[in-house]
């Protein structure tokens, strides 16, 4: 319960919730969780390993989409504490890194384009 707790208490903070810290959150809850379950036989859980598979499947029914959501990812790619750190596969990084060029670019030449014509669509 321990790895739910913490998650649970990081996005209900008033000082650091944001949209940014969900995903990373989120993978180290399932991590932690998953690493409850891989435990070696004198540390495996007997009892509560339903629980953990509950918590499990819990997570991955409610936040399933919001792992797949690219302004999700790249919240939390551009966030300051965490950059790329919570992603797991490098191939998935690359990608990341890809949208957010794309991203940058897109703004800055839509910034461009209106200071470029800023009274273009003003009426007289």
């Amino acid at each position: 319960m321990a790895p739910t707790a913490c998650g649970l208490d990081v996005q209900q903070g008033e000082m650091v919730a944001g949209l940014g810290y969900l995903l990373p959150t989120l993978c180290i809850i399932k991590s932690q969780l998953l690493e409850l379950l891989d435990r070696p036989a004198p540390l495996s859980l007997t009892i509560c390993q339903s629980l953990v598979r509950a918590l499990l499947d819990g997570v991955n029914s409610r936040f399933g989409t919001v792992f797949d959501d690219t302004k999700v990812q790249l919240a939390s790619a551009v966030h300051r504490k965490f950059k790329l750190d919570w992603v797991e596969k490098q191939v998935k990084k690359s990608l990341l890194l890809e949208q957010r060029k794309r991203t940058v670019a897109t703004e800055h030449r839509r910034k461009e384009m209106q200071q470029d014509c800023p009274t273009a669509f003003a009426r007289e």
